[in-house]
């Protein structure tokens, strides 16, 4: 479940960027990464970005899980 800690981060100012970023570069294809520790909210927070997205009708999200193939100590082979 979603605990929103927008308030002890600041707001959703970040998400919101993230969003723009995506509907400005509609027509080209981008790359982000997204980091931190362990358990810190990055998935959490792309889940709920991929609900809005999906929402306002601007995007179809499609989220991977790159667990199920890639090695999480050698991402070399990649």
């Amino acid at each position: 479940s979603y605990c929103n800690l927008a308030a002890v981060r600041g707001g959703d100012a970040y998400v919101r960027r993230v969003q723009r970023t995506l509907e400005l570069s509609a027509e080209q294809p981008i790359r982000g990464l997204f980091s931190g520790h362990i358990g810190c909210g990055k998935s959490s927070e792309l889940r709920k970005l991929a609900t809005e997205l999906e929402s306002a009708g601007s995007f179809f999200p499609i989220l991977v899980d790159t667990t199920s193939f890639l090695d999480d100590n050698d991402v070399s082979s990649v």
